[in-house]
């Protein structure tokens, strides 16, 4: 049994990047904890139909990218037993690109 996203609408994965610290000497050490509330980074996993209705060119983010989000614009939703965040197009602040 799937599901689909209506409107507007995208699903996203909190992002599990590691966050590294560097010391004086140049050197990266992994966090042991890393707060939720600090992460606003997530991957999109799916997009509302009205994407759909859309030129692919003209769709600003895809499926698959990381983006920075706003993080008073997402609403933590479970989804077949899946943790997810869900906002609209407007809560994505920047698309991070390799």
């Amino acid at each position: 049994m799937g599901f689909r996203l209506l409107g507007p609408h995208i699903l996203m994965k909190q992002d599990k990047e590691v966050v590294k610290e560097k010391t004086e000497g140049g050197i990266y050490l992994p966090t042991t904890e890393i707060k939720k509330e600090e992460q606003f980074t997530a991957v999109i996993t799916h997009l509302g139909e009205t994407f759909n209705d859309m030129e692919e060119k003209d769709i600003p983010f895809k499926v698959g990218e990381r983006v920075i989000y706003s993080q008073y614009d997402v609403k933590p939703v479970t989804v077949k037993e899946e943790e997810y965040l869900l906002c609209t197009e407007t809560a994505i602040l920047i698309v991070l690109e390799n």
